[in-house]
């Protein structure tokens, strides 16, 4: 498996966590060894390995976060404006997996500020 990292765990709460995802990982897919990789997007599954662990997760909604803008509502200041804003996963934990085989429920959960990477199976 090649892994490609797409972000970082910034927020744990249960079985849910909040994932900060990468500058440069914000496209709709990727060149990685030659193969063309969709992103991840609702409803994708991603692997956080943390230390010899590999927990599954399913992607349940995806947010915006703006960096320079300490308003909450929708008002146009500078929104979607290149560099100011933060994709943000919301993530369920499902499983794991344990020398290859998945394991259902929520023995292992991830803590913050481990990278999250996308498995592409060979």
């Amino acid at each position: 498996m090649n892994n490609l990292e797409i972000g970082i765990v910034v927020e744990v709460r249960g079985f849910q966590c909040k994932i900060a995802t990468f500058d440069n990982t914000n496209h709709s897919t990727f060149i990685q060894n030659g193969e063309l990789m969709k992103n991840v997007s609702v409803n994708s599954f991603i692997i956080i390995s943390q230390g010899f662990v590999n927990i599954v997760a399913r992607i349940v909604s995806e947010s915006i976060w703006d960096n320079q803008s300490n308003t909450k509502d929708y008002n146009l200041d500078r929104r979607f404006s290149k560099n100011t804003i933060k994709r943000i996963l919301e993530v369920q934990t499902i499983g794991y997996l344990k020398k290859g085989r998945f394991f259902s429920g929520a023995s292992f959960l991830p803590g913050c500020r481990i990278k999250i990477g996308q498995k592409m199976i060979e």
